[in-house]
């Protein structure tokens, strides 16, 4: 739902790694990994805080408790000149790469 909210080329992909082993049942605990990737490093931290805003409201919803644990914090370490040129060059190619068909 919210990724219709999301500015263009922004991502977030995820797995649940542990969620039970039984159907239709709620287990004592259950674990997730998302990715989230954008253009620029300002708006993908915004994305970490949406997602984490969006973890609050279902433990909320549900009575639960939900602990948060960051592995990453992409390309922060990067120089800006990296940032800068991959955010060009994505730009560049995905701009230059539209696909056109017509019927026949």
């Amino acid at each position: 739902m919210m990724r219709l909210h999301f500015k263009d080329f922004s991502r977030v992909h995820g797995i649940i790694t542990e969620g039970g082993t039984a159907h239709n049942t709620i287990t004592a605990e259950a674990k997730a990994v998302f990715n989230i990737r954008a253009l620029e490093y300002e708006y993908m931290m915004e994305l970490v805080d949406i997602i984490k805003d969006c973890k609050g409201g279902a433990a909320i919803a549900t009575r639960t408790e939900v602990e948060v644990q960051q592995l990453d914090v992409g390309c922060q370490g990067y120089p800006a000149t990296i940032r800068e040129w991959l955010t060009m060059y994505v730009r560049t190619w995905s701009s230059s790469a539209r696909i056109t068909s017509s019927v026949i």
